[in-house]
C-alpha cells in the first residue's frame, strides 16, 4: 500500500517519467522512426534541441502544446496520435456524417498498402 500510495503521490506531482509520459515518448519515437527521421533533424524541425527530444521520447519530458503541433506537423499525424490509449480523444460513430461513413466502409475493405494511399491524398486534400 505504501508503494502505490508513493506511485500516486510522484504522478499528482508531475514527477516524469510516468506511465502517460513514457508511452508517449513511445509514440513520438515510432512516428519519428516511421518518417525517416533522426532525433537531431526532427529536433530542427521541431525548434527544440536534440536532448530535449530525446528527453521527449524517454518520457522524462512532456512536449508542449506547440511542439505536439509542430511534431504532428512534421510527422504528419495528428495531434490526439501522441496521446496514449486512454487519454485519446475517441471519435463516436454517431458523430460522423453518412458520407462520412460511406468512406470507412469503403477503407475497410482495401489493404493496408491501398489504404496508406487512400491517407495520404486524403491528407493533401484536406491541405488544399
Amino acid at each position: 500500500m505504501k508503494l502505490l500510495n508513493s506511485v500516486l503521490e510522484k504522478l499528482a506531482a508531475g514527477d516524469v517519467p510516468n506511465k502517460f509520459t513514457l508511452r508517449m515518448g513511445e509514440l513520438i519515437r515510432k512516428a519519428r522512426e516511421e518518417s525517416g527521421f533522426s532525433q537531431r533533424e526532427l529536433a530542427e524541425r521541431i525548434y527544440r534541441r536534440q536532448a530535449a527530444l530525446s528527453d521527449m521520447e524517454n518520457g522524462k519530458m512532456e512536449p508542449n502544446a506547440s511542439t505536439l503541433v509542430y511534431l504532428a506537423f512534421n510527422l504528419n499525424k495528428p495531434i490526439s496520435y501522441f496521446f496514449p490509449k486512454p487519454f485519446r480523444p475517441d471519435i463516436d460513430i454517431e458523430d460522423l456524417s453518412e458520407l462520412e461513413k460511406e468512406i470507412l466502409i469503403y477503407a475497410r475493405k482495401l489493404n493496408q498498402s491501398d489504404q496508406v494511399k487512400v491517407v495520404a491524398q486524403l491528407r493533401a486534400l484536406s491541405e488544399l
